[in-house]
């Protein structure tokens, strides 16, 4: 599905990514981890093409780079860590925005192509019905972080970047979150699911494969089991860390 070739970003002569190479199948749940400053949102941002980088990025044998924005966006959807919002909107208004890449239009009259039915369907998948009418800058952390994942679903992608996503939610939201996703990769042939995930515990019990960055390189690309050895947690966190997963 995702090819990444070679792939180097530097910025301001600063090297965040270094000589990166990897593929993604369709059905693999890879969680990205590693320190603070490993590269890991650096690579989110190169595949969907928000950053300037060497080397060559395909998805599906295509350059994504190349693709237009509008069909890029019917393929690679991208839930962020922080999310700007304006007051005044809806979160099913927010969640709306999702079927652009889908219509022509935000509000245009291809939109009613999608239907109200999708639309209430993955407002009730996410949780976030009962928010439907809530103007978005009312809700909490957790509240918007839902409401932005009920909008990058209803791009109906084929690949999801999820950077951080369980940030603002408590232990319940977490789980049910990364559950939801598996289910959603499960759902329909040809997806898969990119997902930058700092907890060592989500990431063991979530993830297909882990791809752990340390200074911009691949330290380790393995099940959970073999990518958080205690030779691995030891290296790029410390001797503490790999004392605490082991109790």
């Amino acid at each position: 599905m995702l090819s990444i070739t070679n792939l180097t970003v530097k910025v301001r002569e600063k090297l965040l990514l270094d000589d990166v190479s990897l593929n993604i199948s369709a059905g693999e749940f890879l969680v990205v981890n590693g320190p603070n400053g490993a590269g890991k949102s650096t690579l989110l941002r190169a595949i969907t093409s928000n950053l300037s980088y060497d080397g060559t990025i395909e998805f599906e044998g295509s350059s994504l780079a190349k693709v237009p924005r509008k069909k890029r966006a019917s393929l690679v959807a991208k839930l962020n860590q922080m999310q700007t919002i304006t007051p005044g909107y809806t979160a099913s208004q927010v969640v709306k925005f999702g079927m652009y890449s889908r219509t022509g239009g935000i509000f245009g009259a291809r939109q009613s192509q999608v239907g109200s039915t999708e639309l209430e369907d993955v407002l009730k998948q996410t949780k976030t019905l009962h928010l439907s009418e809530r103007d978005v800058a009312t809700l909490s952390g957790g509240e918007l972080q839902r409401v932005f994942l009920a909008q990058a679903l209803l791009q109906d992608p084929k690949l999801l970047l999820l950077d951080e996503p369980t940030n603002n939610l408590d232990i319940n939201f977490q789980l049910e979150l990364l559950e939801f996703v598996t289910e959603w990769i499960n759902a329909k042939e040809g997806r898969a699911v990119i997902a930058v995930i700092h907890d060592v515990a989500l990431c063991r019990k979530f993830a297909s494969r882990v791809l752990i960055l340390r200074k911009g390189r691949i330290f380790a690309d393995d099940s959970p089991s073999q990518a958080f050895c205690r030779r691995n947690l030891e290296e790029v966190y410390s001797p503490e860390v790999a004392n605490y997963f082991e109790k």
